[in-house]
């Protein structure tokens, strides 16, 4: 499945050579790997087990912001030997050796995963999340208190709501604090379709024609490809993956649920959120979702 996924995407590639100049891509030398995570596709736990093995910082004592000195910077296009269309990025201190691997996830249930987690009351992501884009929802979608001076002070009230602050003092009535509804957050995604790593397609975000994946696996996929992806990248012995790949587990935000959030939004919703991931169904080989 993977290989066939590898050649539909390159003959995509080699029909559109998509290019969006996008760099999300890190390299580790001990292992000589070259990583690009999708948010939302099992991303933190590669993170976790590349850095694991890389310098040794393990899912229970660890600063994920380290891997940022492993991102790569690149240096220039120069064209493969599949024709004159098909071209692959090189980045510097990335020896041409080096396999490249992702996860990809349907579109539809990444963006729902999203939602989800962020909106969830036991989660900070509500917090994580308020300068990318919960605040922008909130102030476009609640009618504002009187004053500028009572507004900035009920965003305040809900940003330390929402991140559990000690102490945390809310006005009655703060507009701020009221649940963000899904047709609300689609509406902010069709308006910023690419300003978020969590919901920007995944043929954008991962660059995928410029930077030539060796692997690419699907997450909904996990107990068929985890187990091969695993041998390939010599990461067979790895607990934490390992565990994963013998788990038989349910696909996150199965259908039943995208199905369930589709439901609520308008049929023009529905039909921009499907054109905005075309790119994804066509190399991915998804299909889009579209309820009555």
């Amino acid at each position: 499945m993977i290989h066939a996924r590898i050649t539909n995407i390159r003959t995509l590639c080699a029909k559109r050579n998509l290019n969006y100049h996008t760099f999300n891509m890190y390299h580790f030398p001990t292992s000589s790997l070259t990583w690009a995570p999708l948010f939302k596709s099992g991303s933190t736990t590669w993170k976790v087990a590349l850095m694991d093995m890389e310098v040794g910082i393990s899912s229970k004592n660890h600063n994920l912001r380290e891997i940022e000195r492993f991102r790569l910077t690149a240096d220039k296009l120069q064209k493969g030997p599949g024709g004159k269309t098909r071209r692959r990025r090189i980045f510097r201190d990335e020896p041409a050796s080096s396999i490249r691997f992702t996860v990809v996830r349907h579109p539809l249930s990444r963006l729902v995963s999203h939602y989800q987690n962020t909106v969830s009351p036991d989660k900070h992501e509500m917090a994580n999340q308020w300068d990318e884009w919960v605040k922008g929802v909130l102030v476009k979608n609640r009618k504002p208190p009187n004053t500028t001076s009572e507004r900035d002070t009920m965003l305040d009230e809900a940003y330390r709501f929402y991140a559990r602050k000690p102490g945390v003092t809310v006005t009655p009535g703060n507009p701020y604090t009221t649940p963000i509804t899904f047709p609300e957050f689609v509406d902010w995604v069709l308006s910023h379709p690419n300003s978020n790593g969590h919901w920007s397609p995944a043929v954008r975000w991962l660059d995928v024609c410029q930077n030539e994946f060796t692997y690419i696996m699907k997450l909904e996929n996990e107990s068929l490809e985890l187990a091969y992806l695993l041998q390939k990248l010599g990461l067979s012995e790895h607990g934490e993956l390992r565990g994963r790949a013998n788990a038989s587990g349910k696909s996150p935000s199965s259908r039943d649920e995208v199905v369930d959030h589709m439901k609520v939004l308008s049929r023009k919703q529905q039909e921009q959120l499907n054109k905005m991931y075309r790119e994804d169904f066509s190399f991915f080989n998804y299909q889009p979702v579209t309820v009555s």
